[in-house]
C-alpha cells in the first residue's frame, strides 16, 4: 500500500466523521432542549401540586401552615412563581401550569437547585399560597444558636 492510497483514505475518513457529526449534533441539541422541557414542566408541576395539598389539607389563617420544597430548574430554563401565575421558561417562550390555588409573591427561579418556602395565607379574604425562597441555613440559624458557655475550658 502505498503513501497515497493511506492518506486517501484518513481523509475520507475524516469527511465521513464530519458528515455524520454534522447530521447528529442537531438531533442531540433537539434532545437537550425537550429533557430540559420535560423536567421543567415536571418541576412546576410539582410546585402545583405542592401548593394545592397545601391549600386541601391546611386552613389560612394569619401565620398559615408552611411546606418546604426543592427545585432544581435545569440549564436553559427558568420557572416563574407568583402573581396569579405559575409558569416555566424556556428559549423565550412561556409555557403555563395550571394550579387549582392562587400563587402570591414574585419570584423567577434560574437554572439550578433552589430551595423555596411554600405558606397558605389569607390576604384580601382569599386563600394563596405565598411563594418564598429559603433563608441560607446559616442565616437561618445563626441568630437562634448562642455559643457554647466557657467555664474552666469546659463546654457546657
Amino acid at each position: 500500500m502505498d503513501a497515497r492510497a493511506v492518506v486517501v483514505r484518513v481523509v475520507l475518513a475524516v469527511l465521513l466523521s464530519a458528515a455524520l457529526l454534522s447530521l447528529a449534533l442537531p438531533a442531540a441539541d433537539t434532545a437537550r432542549d425537550q429533557r430540559a422541557a420535560t423536567l421543567a414542566a415536571g418541576e412546576a408541576e410539582q410546585v402545583a401540586s405542592a401548593a394545592e395539598r397545601l391549600a386541601r389539607t391546611n386552613d389560612p389563617v394569619s401565620r398559615g401552615a408552611t411546606r418546604p420544597l426543592a427545585v432544581r430548574v435545569p440549564a436553559g430554563t427558568a420557572i416563574r412563581l407568583g402573581n396569579g401565575t405559575l409558569a416555566w421558561l424556556q428559549d423565550g417562550r412561556r409555557h403555563r401550569v395550571d394550579a387549582a390555588v392562587r400563587l402570591a409573591g414574585d419570584l423567577t427561579l434560574g437554572s439550578g437547585r433552589h430551595r423555596i418556602r411554600l405558606s397558605l395565607v389569607r390576604r384580601n379574604g382569599t386563600a394563596v399560597v405565598a411563594v418564598r425562597r429559603f433563608k441560607a441555613e446559616r442565616a437561618a440559624t445563626a441568630a437562634r444558636v448562642r455559643p457554647p458557655l466557657r467555664r474552666a475550658g469546659v463546654s457546657l
